[in-house]
């Protein structure tokens, strides 16, 4: 039995969260408790390392194919050891980048086409940017890297995903820009923009707000990653309803090296004023510049 009651999460259709925006309709609710920490974690590992790759992935439950080709789940949502994979996931990552990790999660679920039930967990993780490699080869690097792990302890599934990347540099967050690089990117008038900050066929495909640039680099980063916190999909079944269905890191500014902690702070706070101030949408040029 599938219930969609999660009383202790509190919805909202409000369309930015401390300045930065959030993907919602009227009709098409966040649980703000997931933006909360979608917000605190990016901007607490933005406040660590000046430079930080963020990357999401989509995960399924492992399948097996049938004889009539369709693609049959081995495992309830009930049989993931969703903790074991993230120890196993953020220790590949912090030993291939000696970074630390943010990372969120959700669980949420749909039926197939065949009718069967499917449970799959978006995910976010940001890591320091590599010196010796391009953002973007970074973030895939990074994404076979959690998948791998997942095919390993959990089982593999054809519709796993490396979904979308950002590059984000912390001198970027201010208002003026954000500003700037939203008109870059609605313009796609440079190699960074169309390259190393962001997909600009991600924003020309999605539903939500289609061929509107929202912001900055970091501001269109938000705005993917509170895809996850959406009221849809969020439902419990009797077998997972004693389970978690959303966890985030839980960053801590300190530092053994000395001042270190107090730079982060500072850091932090300057985020925090940095990215209050709201920018509103440009519509994006499809058209190739001169």
């Amino acid at each position: 039995m599938i219930e969609s009651n999660l009383p202790h999460l509190t919805a909202s259709t409000l369309n930015h969260y401390k300045g930065l925006p959030v993907q919602t309709t009227e009709h098409n609710p966040y649980f703000l408790e997931i933006v909360a920490n979608t917000y605190r974690e990016l901007t607490t590992i933005c406040a660590r390392y000046n430079k930080v790759i963020v990357f999401r992935v989509d995960l399924f439950t492992p399948t097996v194919r049938t004889r009539d080709g369709a693609f049959k789940p081995l495992k309830h949502a009930s049989d993931i050891n969703i903790k074991n994979f993230r120890k196993s996931a953020i220790r590949e990552l912090e030993r291939k980048y000696k970074s630390k990790v943010a990372y969120q999660w959700v669980r949420e679920y749909k039926k197939s086409e065949d009718g069967e039930d499917r449970w799959h967990w978006h995910w976010w993780f940001a890591v320091k940017c590599s010196k010796d490699k391009r953002p973007h080869t970074q973030a895939k690097e990074a994404q076979d890297i959690v998948i791998n792990v997942w095919d390993k302890k959990i089982g593999e599934s054809p519709d796993n995903n490396a979904s979308s990347w950002f590059y984000l540099e912390r001198k970027d967050f201010s208002p003026s820009q954000r500003m700037e690089q939203q008109k870059q990117i609605a313009c796609g008038s440079t190699e960074d923009a169309n390259d190393v900050w962001i997909n600009r066929n991600a924003i020309l495909g999605r539903r939500i707000n289609k061929g509107m640039v929202m912001g900055g680099v970091v501001d269109e980063c938000f705005y993917t990653l509170t895809y996850l916190a959406k009221v849809v999909s969020k439902v419990r079944s009797n077998s997972t309803k004693s389970q978690h269905i959303s966890r985030s890191s839980q960053q801590k500014t300190d530092d053994q090296r000395r001042g270190r902690q107090e730079e982060i702070e500072r850091n932090l706070a300057d985020i925090h004023t940095s990215l209050a101030e709201e920018l509103q949408p440009i519509a994006m040029q499809t058209n190739t510049p001169d």
